[in-house]
């Protein structure tokens, strides 16, 4: 389990992902974890950040019970205790004002009919960049959503960032 995350943490530093400066600090975080079961300083409300950030993304699936409240909501209680879960929100919050202003070019279209496909691919894409985001999610990496303008700063690269949540 430990030398599994400290071979993948070499990996990264290797490929460049991680500087030496992160690197270090993610293997000594590996190397002081606390027992497999048992809560560690960095879970969020006793849960795990890659669970939290999942189903941050996941609640924009049931936007109609109240998705983008409660993605943004949790969020805001989030984003002081991990800097994962930080990351992860401000990609949610970029894509939620991306999404809502592509909505409106799309309204003022529907004059000229192209809004009618430009509304049915956002609400495809409304499902389908959440459920991608909440799997990059458990896999501890921040995927920015494609079309979405940066408002706030995710400090990601267009790859995928992986992060080192302690436990695997």
């Amino acid at each position: 389990m430990i030398s599994n995350e400290l071979e993948r943490l070499s990996e990264l530093h290797r490929d460049g992902a991680l500087s030496a400066e992160e690197f270090a600090a993610a293997k000594q975080k590996v190397l002081n974890s606390d027992s497999p079961g048992s809560g560690s300083a960095e879970d969020i409300f006793g849960i795990e950040p890659k669970l939290w950030c999942t189903l941050m993304h996941l609640s924009q699936v049931v936007w109609w019970l109240g998705g983008v409240v409660v993605g943004v909501v949790m969020w805001l209680i989030s984003r002081e205790k991990s800097e994962m879960a930080d990351r992860h929100g401000r990609v949610i919050v970029n894509w939620y004002i991306s999404f809502l202003i592509y909505s409106v070019i799309s309204g003022i279209l529907l004059v000229v009919l192209i809004g009618w496909p430009m509304g049915l691919i956002l609400g495809v894409l409304s499902m389908v960049f959440p459920v991608i985001g909440a799997l990059r999610a458990s896999e501890g990496r921040v995927w920015p959503y494609p079309l979405s303008i940066q408002f706030f700063s995710t400090n990601v690269e267009p790859r995928a960032e992986t992060f080192s949540a302690g436990k695997t």
